[in-house]
């Protein structure tokens, strides 16, 4: 039997999903009814883009109130303020506030262009495909990171599946975004150039979406997070409360 918090977690995953199928569904569907390519919708600059845009702020959100819970949480077992672990929920909000701003501003393609001109690189297939590479180094930082603050993650083992889950839908995002770059991998596959186009548009198409899916359940697993942190706040507030008890108790005594 799930626990009330399980439970608010598994309806909090159904919503955000079915969001975002909403958000996806719509953009292909006006797409193909408009005869339109489908970036219009999920390219940079598109309302999807938009979208993610939200759903990394509202990452970053969650997981500073977390910073805050577990801070009070510290406070409130009387261990003084020395609580650099909890450090990891604030310094995962920055780094999700960098990556929303990465979504509007596009700061991994201007690097990109950036170390082109810089090192004088003639665009190719493989420098061509730095960007990706940015992307993917994005994504190490932030498995390295969460590695080295495990003690603290130890703390909310439930939500640890929800976090491999979003990084393993970004990796697959980072892989097929440097498969499908240019297209020339698929032309190793197809011959017509028509077809390498439409195969390479709804390639991206899913790239785009898995990275909305991605983030849904980085979203979730916050969630989750918070759930645990709150309660563990509760519950020590709970026991302060019984203890003054006591000692009020024993004072008339």
């Amino acid at each position: 039997m799930l626990t009330p918090q399980a439970s608010n977690t598994k309806r909090v995953l159904k919503i955000t999903i079915f969001l975002e199928l909403i958000a996806i569904l719509s953009a292909i569907i006006r797409a193909i009814v408009l005869d339109r390519n489908p970036q219009r919708y999920f390219g940079e600059g598109g309302y999807i883009t938009w979208i993610s845009f939200i759903q990394l702020v509202i990452i970053a959100i969650i997981a500073f109130l977390i910073f805050r819970l577990r801070l009070q949480a510290h406070q409130a077992s009387g261990m003084g303020n020395q609580a650099r672990r909890y450090l990891l929920w604030i310094i995962m909000a920055g780094g999700f506030v960098f990556l929303a701003c990465d979504e509007i501003l596009q700061f991994h393609e201007k690097l990109d262009f950036w170390i082109h001109d810089v090192l004088k690189l003639q665009e190719t297939g493989l420098t061509d495909r730095i960007d990706a590479l940015i992307v993917l180094i994005y994504l190490c930082c932030g498995v390295i990171f969460l590695y080295y603050q495990r003690r603290e993650l130890r703390t909310f083992k439930p939500a640890l599946p929800l976090f491999v889950v979003g990084f393993a839908l970004a990796l697959v995002m980072v892989v097929l975004d440097s498969l499908t770059d240019r297209g020339d991998i698929i032309a190793l596959v197809l011959q017509d150039s028509d077809q390498v186009k439409i195969w390479k548009t709804w390639l991206d198409t899913l790239e785009e979406s898995l990275k909305i899916f991605a983030e849904g359940i980085f979203i979730v697993a916050c969630y989750r997070c918070w759930e645990i942190a709150k309660q563990q706040l509760e519950s020590k507030k709970y026991r302060q409360m019984l203890n003054l008890a006591a000692e009020e108790e024993s004072a008339k005594e």
